[in-house]
Formats: structure tokens, sequence, C-alpha cells
């Protein structure tokens, strides 16, 4: 059997414009996976530090029990996690129970927390 396809000459242009094609095609990025994009977008708008901020907030409160009440979680910086609190009174009684909030927050909780520290603020 005879091939009866017809080549098709192209000129020196042609044949250029048809490699750089192939060659875009071949080197293209690859979509990126869902996932990546989500924790990228999470992580850029600080969604993750909202809900880790949340997941403190509900832990201190297990542990802090009716004093939560008058406290608040305002940051964890270098194993620091600073407790807000809305009065002296509640200050010196979460101070009092202070070692034995941080071993349950660190055994409990599975936090890597080495100090707690209050401060009096606004409610």
């Amino acid at each position: 059997m005879a091939n009866n396809k017809k080549k098709i000459k192209l000129t020196p242009q042609e044949e250029g414009y048809l490699s750089d094609l192939s060659r875009k095609k071949r080197y293209s990025r690859q979509p990126k996976k869902l996932g990546s994009l989500l924790s990228r977008l999470m992580a850029r708008r600080g969604y993750g530090q909202v809900a880790a901020m949340e997941n403190l907030q509900t832990a201190w409160q297990e542990v802090a029990g009716r004093l939560a009440q008058g406290s608040r979680v305002l940051k964890l910086e270098k194993n620091r996690l600073e407790i807000g609190v809305k009065s002296s009174v509640v200050m010196q009684e979460l101070q009092f129970n202070r070692r034995r909030y941080l071993k349950q927050l660190t055994t409990k909780h599975n936090l890597n927390i080495d100090d707690l520290h209050f401060r009096i603020v606004p409610h």
C-alpha cells in the first residue's frame, strides 16, 4: 500500500513558529493543586492565625474554668501565652494558679507553652 499523504512544505518562518509552539507546550506550567492554592490564600489572608487563636481561646476557657469569663487570650509569642484580664482581682487569682494552668495547657491540650503572662486590659 502506498502512503497517500502529501507533505506540505513550510517556510523557515513557519517552521520556527511551529517549533516555538511545541517548546511552549513542553515547558508550560502545570495547573496548581487546589489544596496548595487554598493554603497559600489562607496564609496570606491570616485565616490560619484566626483559627489558631480560637483554638487557644477554647483551650484557655477549659483550663481557667469560671475565671475565663474575666479573661481572654491576647497572643502567643515565643512560647509565651499572654492573657488579658479585666481586673486585678482576676489577675491575682489566675497568677495564683499559673503553674496548674500551664501544666494543663501543655499536657491536656498538647500546646507548646513555656510561660503564662497576665495583663489588665479593658474588655
